[in-house]
């Protein structure tokens, strides 16, 4: 009759249960995929080298620097000034560091495309130093590099998927192309150079169009140096060569390659952090949950214990009872989390990078990690269920 009573007043607390250790699945889940999303993310083939490499941001007073002629003069004495400092490798230029966005997006067309321009394909457009590549550790698939004999003529380098992508089974080498505007002469491919993921880290690689920094220079001078050094120590070194040329221009903060990748990826650490906080919380209330109504179970039944173990009950029979009672509801709650977290599978789609939301390793995990904390939370009431002294149960009855 105790025992009877004592399970119609569990059933309440059971339910609660299942419901903590299916949320406390789907969190889990939710964290686990998050955690290998980011981890493939950082570990991803960028295209290009972050070691070793350090870049800053030079705004030239545009008032003083209208003309084309001017600010391409003082962008190569910087180049100069730079590649000459003790400990520099190399020095490069663009229009825009890896990973801070678009700068020049615009069209290109192939040779003999009938299309009108608005049709064309969108590729982003950097123009660069010859020695930018090897600053920044692009390969060179095919072709050459263009280089400072290459000013009269109008060069261009592109990534291996933009010349799959305008030339499908075609050597690209000394084939041309157009952008937007119909004004300018069309560019001749020099050479194809390694794909590079320089928008963003979880966006595949885009067409990317490298042209000579000659053609085209703004006020705003992407720099990016190759040393050995440690940045801290180069930082002054860098800011006194552009304050020598010129004491008006803005210098922004001089940051390594790798704090620019980790500055990228901020917001999806933020993510990842904040989910694995909420799943190791829901899995420490689903084990306390656990513990407490087994622990009550099994201190509202010790007398029945003892009988049972005084009527030839082994240990083993009373652990597989107090087991089998107390994980029924977790089991019932893994099966619904899991349903949840298949069902909610494509929300989370968007958030991730190289991971099947419905992965079956990472889904294993999650329930794995939440079945031994459940079932370790039941191990502890049985372990002292099992102790029970016979003798003082039969007093009690």
């Amino acid at each position: 009759r105790s025992a009877t009573a004592s399970a119609r007043g569990l059933l309440v607390k059971r339910l609660l249960v299942g419901f903590e250790t299916g949320l406390g699945v789907m969190l889990l889940v939710t964290a686990a995929l998050l955690v290998t999303s980011f981890a493939r993310l950082v570990t991803a083939d960028k295209g290009f080298t972050e070691d070793a490499v350090v870049g800053l941001e030079v705004v030239l007073p545009e008032a003083r620097y209208q003309r084309l002629a001017e600010r391409l003069q003082i962008k190569e004495r910087l180049i100069e000034a730079v590649a000459a400092l003790p400990g520099v490798a190399s020095a490069g230029v663009s229009n825009t560091l890896p990973l801070q966005g678009e700068v020049w997006l615009d069209s290109i067309g192939a040779e003999g495309n009938t299309a009108p321009p608005a049709e064309w394909p969108l590729a982003n457009y950097r123009p660069v130093n010859p020695d930018y590549f090897r600053t920044l550790g692009i390969p060179l698939r095919q072709g050459r590099l263009f280089s400072e004999a290459d000013r009269e003529r109008n060069l261009a380098l592109v990534s291996e998927t933009t010349a799959r992508r305008m030339w499908p089974g075609q050597d690209p080498v000394g084939k041309r192309f157009r952008h937007a505007n119909p004004a300018d002469p069309p560019f001749e491919v020099a050479g194809v150079v390694g794909d590079i993921r320089g928008i963003r880290l979880d966006q595949d690689p885009g067409l990317m169009v490298y042209v000579p920094h000659w053609k085209r220079t703004q006020s705003r001078i992407s720099l990016l140096v190759r040393t050995p050094l440690d940045p801290a120590a180069l930082s002054g070194a860098l800011r006194e060569a552009v304050r020598k040329l010129d004491p008006e221009a803005a210098v922004a903060e001089v940051k390594t390659m790798r704090s620019i990748v980790e500055e990228s990826t901020a917001e999806r650490r933020f993510q990842v952090t904040l989910a694995a906080a909420f799943a190791l919380a829901a899995l420490a209330l689903a084990a306390l949950g656990v513990y407490g109504v087994v622990s009550y179970s099994v201190a509202s039944r010790i007398n029945e214990m003892g009988i049972r173990l005084a009527l030839g009950a082994g240990a083993g029979r009373l652990y597989a009872l107090v087991l089998w009672q107390g994980m029924l509801p977790v089991a019932a709650g893994i099966a619904a989390g899991v349903a949840g977290a298949l069902a909610a599978g494509s929300l989370l789609r968007s958030l991730l990078f190289g991971v099947n939301p419905h992965d079956p390793v990472t889904i294993a995990f999650a329930v794995a990690l939440l079945g031994a904390v459940a079932g370790a939370a039941c191990w502890l009431p049985a372990r002292r269920a099992v102790r029970v002294d016979p003798a003082v149960a039969l007093r009690a009855e």
